[in-house]
C-alpha cells in the first residue's frame, strides 16, 4: 500500500533544512499547488504539532494533517544532512519525516499509512540506510522492500 503513494517529485533527500518550522513548511510545499491550501495546511500542521509531536523515535517524524480540502491522500519525506529538533517527548532529535496528507473521509489510508511507515522505521539501522541514500530510487527501494 505504501508503495501506491511514494512520488520521486514529493521527496527531498540530504536537505539542509535546520528548524521544525521549515521543514514543515518544505513538506506541505512538495504536495500542496494552490497558494491559499498551502497556508491553511502549513497552518494546520503547526496546530497539530503544537498538541502532541508527531515523533515517534528512531529518527523519524510522522506530521499528518487531515482537511477536507485535500482531495487524495499523499506523502511527501524530506531527509536531513543533521538532525533537528522536533520537540519530541524523549529529547530525541529527527532527521528523516514523513508527511502525510489526508481528507477526514480517508481515515483508514491514512492510519495504514502511518502504521506502514512507522514499521519500516521500527529499526534504527534500517533508518540510518534510508538517511544515507542519495537517490530518490534508492530510498523508494529502501522503503518498500
Amino acid at each position: 500500500m505504501l508503495s501506491d503513494y511514494l512520488s520521486e517529485d514529493r521527496i527531498l533527500l540530504n536537505s539542509d533544512i535546520t528548524d521544525k518550522y521549515e521543514l514543515l513548511k518544505a513538506l506541505v510545499y512538495l504536495q500542496v499547488d494552490d497558494l491559499e491550501l498551502k497556508e491553511k495546511i502549513l497552518k494546520d500542521a503547526i496546530e497539530r504539532e503544537a498538541m502532541l509531536s508527531t515523533a515517534v523515535g528512531n529518527k523519524i517524524a510522522l506530521p499528518h494533517v487531515k482537511s477536507e480540502q485535500i482531495k487524495s491522500v499523499s506523502i511527501a519525506i524530506i531527509t536531513l544532512e543533521k538532525p533537528i529538533d522536533f520537540e519530541a517527548n524523549s529529547g530525541e532529535p529527527i532527521q528523516i519525516a514523513f508527511m502525510i496528507l489526508s481528507n477526514p473521509y480517508e481515515y483508514h489510508t491514512h492510519l495504514k499509512l502511518i502504521s506502514e511507515i512507522s514499521n519500516k522505521c521500527s529499526n534504527l539501522s534500517d533508518v540510518e540506510k534510508l538517511i544515507k541514500c542519495t537517490e530518490k530510487s534508492d530510498f523508494i527501494n529502501l522503503l518498500v522492500e
